[in-house]
């Protein structure tokens, strides 16, 4: 199931079932402007007879030769040297000291958005874009608090969920549900996350 070959559906015929969740080159804009921002998101997932599940997420960033793995539980940072450690997300608690990523800029055309993500940009301590798969990658390793990506494809979220996950956040549709169904972002803590989601909820 990817961004550039299409879907190809698991065959076997009965349960369990396995498939690769395939984006070969998430940040497109970063990847033609030559920023390292761009990545690699490869998903393995099961469907034990109620519907696929990321088992297995990377995020990769080959132009700088590190990628994480996480599988819910834990996520593990991979160097080029070799060298492994594990992540976490950073245990920030208030918005006045959190850093706010997205990918664009909310009045921008590619990107969807209003009042609200201008708000919880107001309330932040720093606010970049540049996000993409880079945006989750920060807040997996502790570099950012929260990541926010208002539209996406299934290819674009099946793996961050288990990286994000177990690096002991969470992730969700900006309408607090499942991200995998309403194909939107939440990333961070879970002080963060549901002051995040108060504010994406009003004027709804």
């Amino acid at each position: 199931f990817g961004e550039e070959y299409g879907i190809k559906e698991a065959r076997a015929l009965q349960y369990p079932k396995y498939r690769w969740i395939l984006d070969p080159i998430d940040g497109t804009r970063a990847f033609i402007t030559n920023a390292f921002h761009f990545g690699t998101l490869i998903a393995v997932e099961k469907d034990s007879g109620e519907g696929f599940r990321p088992m297995i997420g990377v995020i990769s960033h080959p132009h700088v030769g590190v990628w994480l793995m996480g599988d819910g539980k834990k996520t593990e940072l991979h160097l080029r040297d070799g060298s492994v450690r594990e992540e976490h997300v950073r245990d920030t608690e208030r918005f006045e000291d959190a850093t706010l990523l997205v990918t664009s800029h909310w009045t921008t055309p590619e990107q969807k958005g209003g009042h609200q993500l201008q708000e919880l940009i107001d309330k932040a301590k720093l606010y970049r874009t540049w996000g993409d798969c880079f945006g989750y990658f920060s807040v997996a390793t502790g570099g950012a608090d929260i990541m926010i990506d208002p539209d996406l494809n299934y290819w674009d979220v099946a793996a961050l969920v288990p990286v994000i996950e177990g690096a002991g956040g969470a992730l969700v549709s900006t309408n607090g549900g499942n991200p995998l169904k309403e194909l939107s972002a939440v990333a961070s803590n879970k002080h963060l996350l549901p002051k995040v989601l108060q504010v994406l909820e009003k004027d709804r």
